[in-house]
């Protein structure tokens, strides 16, 4: 499953689908699907203050996938970051899988 951006991107359509879904205008919308980088969704996204329950909503759908991918028989987790903004979100797991990760040491 390659989700790199230059395989499989279609970020901002889906940002600006939830974005919609959670009381954005459809100029909202055409605003954040015509961005080319997170970041700026990330700055529209928190000027509506939609920012929250659509990062929400969006990694809850990647953790769907993530878990759909593999059948539900490993724990699988996903950490979005921004250089600008920081952690954007985490799937469920994240932080458990972060700190297994520390304990172990590698």
């Amino acid at each position: 499953m390659n989700t790199h951006s230059k395989y499989a991107d279609c970020r901002t359509e889906l940002f600006a689908l939830e974005a919609m879904f959670h009381g954005a205008s459809v100029e909202v919308g055409r605003e954040i699907y015509g961005c080319l980088t997170t970041d700026e969704v990330t700055k529209v996204l928190k000027r509506e203050q939609i920012f929250e329950p659509v990062m929400d909503k969006v990694t809850e759908k990647i953790d769907f996938y993530m878990q759909h991918r593999v059948h539900g028989k490993i724990k699988t987790a996903a950490l979005m970051f921004s250089n600008v903004y920081g952690i954007l979100g985490k799937t469920k797991y994240a932080d458990e899988l972060i700190q297994l990760h520390k304990q172990k040491g590698v």
